[in-house]
């Protein structure tokens, strides 16, 4: 469980607050006041990855998660503590939460 920041505006300016869960059953997102809240299992994820611009000075990473009508929706988090140690503990908990290998250089 992760606490993160939840982009609203493509800029972190509009945001809210809540807790990322990374199971072995998926990924979930809690937020403070109940809204943005979402429960992906790991076959409707399509990224988990870093962010390489939107926020990538807070140490921002997204979830690109596909709905059952088959329409993609992109979720932009950054860590709580806006610190990239972070952000790849996430990226490493998910990896090892679906068995999916880092790629190699």
């Amino acid at each position: 469980m992760f606490r993160v920041f939840h982009d609203h505006d493509g800029l972190f300016v509009r945001n809210c607050t809540g807790y990322l869960h990374i199971s072995a059953d998926g990924v979930a997102f809690q937020a403070d006041d109940g809204q943005h809240t979402f429960t992906a299992d790991h076959n409707s994820i399509r990224e988990f990855l870093p962010n390489e611009f939107v926020g990538s000075e807070y140490a921002a990473f997204h979830v690109k998660v596909r709905d059952s009508q088959k329409k993609t929706k992109n979720y932009n988090f950054a860590p709580w503590t806006n610190r990239h140690a972070e952000k790849e503990l996430a990226l490493r908990v998910y990896r090892f939460a679906t068995g999916i290998q880092p790629a190699t250089p």
